[in-house]
């Protein structure tokens, strides 16, 4: 048998759930504890609310305690898994298939069964898309690779209809829906000639500032530890994975008196809402009952890191269904936040719908991001962030790895699709990390 790498997770753990498909592997994927392997990390899950950028911790402390009576006056406080715990008990325990001398008949025969069943539950899985997408091509062929079930499922839902991928610069950057895209000066370390005013000064004339480099200041310790990062992301990352550590952050919440709420969009925490410890629904005597978890259709979406602030106990949802109760609609395009998790499984059911939605069409958060309304301005006039308009296809786009082929990260793409100067500093960022690298090689 086959198996693919741990982006893939999802798609396995789909397996799972149609056809019973047995896992290897744990395969937590992106973990936001974990940014790299090979030297020290430089991503930090720690629930402790770091020293602010831009003002006091009292202040911090305010708008966070605000916004958290602000939602259990408005009963929005989605605690509904059971207290949240986190426990690694959604893969059980696994069974050691790669030890090719071993000659008990008898688990030579376990093999050839899970073998089998292997087969049998990636055939059903296929038959289950054709009839979900209307497809013509025959469910009962056998899918004899990883890889062919995975590009099944890719074509059968690549295209939405009358949905683009775009972005633009926001008018009005403090209202929900605003996204925030990090500028890389504020959190990347720069080379020995950036220092000196060189490719620092790439990015200051690419976003219409002075070139002298006599402005060139050192990079924030609280900025990056508010989001969850322990220090730049060096270098020797390469371009892409120095891009999938700036932050991006969708802003879903606005008070001038409680504060400005966000979450971000490209930290996972390493788990999924099926390792949530959730409590069996109760039969109508009291007693737990056999029925499925209170999420099960939802158990295998990522679980995201919405940052280091803590306002809400429970689950925080962004997504595209509008039949969600107690949601609020904060793009134009239709995106939404908030909502109970527990009822938004039978509204994505709802025979109104234009379109089939999936769990995919759901992004869980734990924690956020908390701004006072002065604190985000003062970070918008110094270009810490740049604000933008992104569709809901770009980000809620699948960014997994798909066998050997990179997914491009959240900040590389809608840098891209905004063009003109924001273009100039994406090229002038990836050209700098190549550089690096060459250099890195030739020593």
């Amino acid at each position: 048998m086959r198996f693919v790498h741990s982006s893939t997770t999802h798609v396995f753990l789909l397996l799972l759930q149609v056809g019973t498909f047995k896992l290897l592997s744990q395969a937590p994927g992106y973990c936001c504890c974990e940014a790299f392997t090979g030297s020290s990390a430089v991503v930090s899950s720690t629930r402790r609310s770091p020293p602010s950028l831009m003002y006091s911790e009292s202040e911090n402390d305010r708008c966070i305690h605000q916004l958290s009576t602000q939602r259990q006056t408005q009963n929005i406080n989605r605690s509904c898994v059971g207290g949240g715990a986190l426990f690694s008990s959604f893969y059980g325990k696994f069974e050691d298939f790669e030890n090719n001398d071993d000659d008990d008949e008898e688990e030579d025969d376990e093999e050839d069964e899970y073998e089998e069943l292997d087969q049998r539950s990636i055939a059903d899985f296929k038959s289950k898309m054709s009839n979900i997408f209307d497809s013509e091509q025959e469910g009962s062929a056998t899918t004899t690779s990883v890889d062919d079930l995975i590009n099944f499922a890719r074509s059968q839902q690549g295209d939405k209809e009358g949905e683009q991928d775009w972005a633009m610069p926001a008018e009005i950057p403090l209202q929900p829906g605003t996204v925030l895209v990090a500028n890389p000066r504020q959190f990347c370390e720069t080379s020995k000639e950036a220092k000196e005013g060189g490719n620092l000064n790439l990015f200051r004339m690419a976003m219409g500032g002075g070139g002298d480099g006599s402005s060139s200041q050192s990079l924030n310790p609280s900025l990056l530890a508010k989001f969850g990062l322990t220090r730049p992301p060096p270098k020797s990352l390469g371009p892409d994975r120095q891009a999938d550590l700036l932050p991006v952050v969708v802003i879903v919440e606005v008070d001038e008196r409680s504060g400005v709420n966000g979450v971000l969009l490209n930290r996972r925490t390493g788990y999924l809402l099926g390792d949530l410890e959730q409590p069996p629904p109760e039969n109508s005597e009291g007693d737990p009952s056999k029925m499925p978890p209170i999420l099960e259709k939802f158990c295998i979406q990522p679980l995201w890191f919405g940052g280091v602030d803590n306002i809400s106990t429970g689950l925080d949802m962004l997504h595209l269904c509008p039949t969600v109760k107690d949601a609020c609609q904060i793009t134009e395009d239709g995106m939404f936040w908030g909502g109970d998790p527990a009822q938004a499984q039978d509204a994505m059911e709802d025979p109104s719908l234009d379109r089939i939605y999936s769990g995919f069409d759901f992004k869980f958060f734990v924690q956020s991001t908390i701004w006072s309304t002065k604190a985000l301005r003062k970070e918008l006039d110094d270009q810490v962030w740049f604000p933008a308009k992104v569709s809901k296809n770009v980000l809620f786009k699948s960014r997994d790895r798909m066998g050997t082929k990179k997914a491009k990260p959240l900040w590389t793409e809608i840098m891209e699709l905004m063009g003109g100067r924001y273009l100039e500093v994406k090229n002038t960022f990836y050209a700098e990390g190549e550089n690096y690298s060459e250099q890195d090689d030739d020593m």
